[in-house]
């Protein structure tokens, strides 16, 4: 997202160790203004301690972080500017809303803290509360609001006094799934309108593609891959990417022909499968081919294909306009959605058809 925004945060080889693990392994990365940047993996992955050393929450053990050009932290220089001082807003997913306050009050109370005037905190708590939809109450006890409304008080309380970026750690996660979609479109619109800089860590992909300018894919305290979302779905740079980013299907190959970059890949359990493709691994190495469900063209009837693989359908539930089917192809337990057009009972024969241009081939 670079086109011409100038980098706001940057870091580099930043590493933070807890006594012999290596939480935050040497990442590099920026944030560009305006930009919405998600560290997205699971729990332990080191997002969150990463965020936390951005903030100035936790010191680095090495590496180097600057903020609008400045060095906030650098281990070895004896560089270490605390969280008070680097003008960036934090909300977490508990909402820390004070409850003997109301909604205008807890706005306010970062520019209270801050010796601003009465006249410019009463101006500021009244726009920024109109912005994310709070306007009309500014006078409510913040306990009568509901979890989402509190979490735009959090918002709003972060927002208030114009921080260079705006650091949220799973926002939403601590909100029901109806409230967390809504609060999700919430965001990316106030973001839009903003412009604000959000350095972003969540465990939810949906919420990673969809809020997101690009992504960073973490898993053991490294970056595995930075990109735009389409990519990060499209082209994952690993098998744990993929895996991880939305659902996949995996067989198990075999290389059974190359032809300079192009190979010829079997499934070892579907033997009569056979998948033209694109793969660095040599002659006879076992893969895992992965296929996303979309991806997966379903008919009626045996296969007549040599890019299908059979199925049997062993499992299904009614959804309406669709089935909800587990099927056994090749060694697999693969789940799949089906049109109600087609014949879906336990028992019934189906042909996956692949399509050899949207299947990745992995190291097994």
């Amino acid at each position: 997202m670079s086109d011409g925004n100038s980098v706001l945060l940057s870091v580099r080889g930043l590493l933070k160790r807890y006594g012999e693990t290596v939480a935050v392994d040497r990442i590099d990365f920026d944030l560009f203004q305006g930009e919405v940047l998600t560290l997205l993996g699971h729990s332990g992955c080191g997002k969150s301690t990463t965020l936390r050393m951005a903030a100035g929450l936790e010191e680095p053990d090495g590496g180097e972080i600057q903020l609008r050009g400045k060095i906030v932290a650098a281990p070895e220089r004896g560089i270490f500017v605390p969280a008070e001082r680097r003008n960036v807003g934090l909300v977490f997913q508990s909402y820390a809303v004070w409850p003997h306050m109301t909604v205008g009050e807890n706005v306010a109370y970062p520019l209270q803290v801050r010796r601003l005037g009465r006249t410019e905190i009463e101006r500021r708590v009244k726009e920024i509360c109109d912005v994310v939809g709070l306007g009309q109450l500014v006078s409510r006890s913040a306990i009568a609001l509901s979890g989402g409304q509190q979490q735009r008080v959090a918002l709003a309380r972060a927002l208030v006094y114009e921080p260079d970026v705006l650091l949220l750690d799973e926002p939403f996660s601590n909100l029901d799934a109806k409230l967390r979609e809504e609060m999700r479109f919430q965001l990316h619109e106030l973001q839009v309108r903003l412009g604000t800089t959000i350095l972003y860590v969540t465990h939810d992909q949906i919420e990673a593609l969809s809020l997101s300018h690009r992504v960073a894919v973490m898993r053991d305290g490294i970056i595995e891959q930075v990109g735009v979302p389409l990519d990060i779905y499209e082209n994952p740079s690993s098998y744990f990417v993929q895996d991880f980013v939305g659902r996949t299907i995996v067989f198990d190959g075999e290389v059974i022909a190359r032809n300079g970059e192009s190979a010829t890949v079997r499934l070892v359990q579907a033997p009569s499968t056979i998948l033209e493709t694109t793969t660095s691994e040599p002659l006879s190495a076992r893969v895992k081919v992965a296929v996303r469900p979309e991806d997966i063209t379903v008919a009626d009837g045996h296969v007549a294909s040599v890019s299908a693989v059979e199925a049997t359908i062993l499992d299904l539930a009614y959804g309406g306009d669709h089935y909800d089917c587990m099927v056994a192809a090749a060694g697999a337990e693969v789940a799949l959605r089906l049109a109600k057009t087609l014949p879906v009972e336990p028992g019934a024969t189906l042909s996956l058809h692949l399509d050899p241009g949207k299947i990745k081939v992995w190291p097994s």
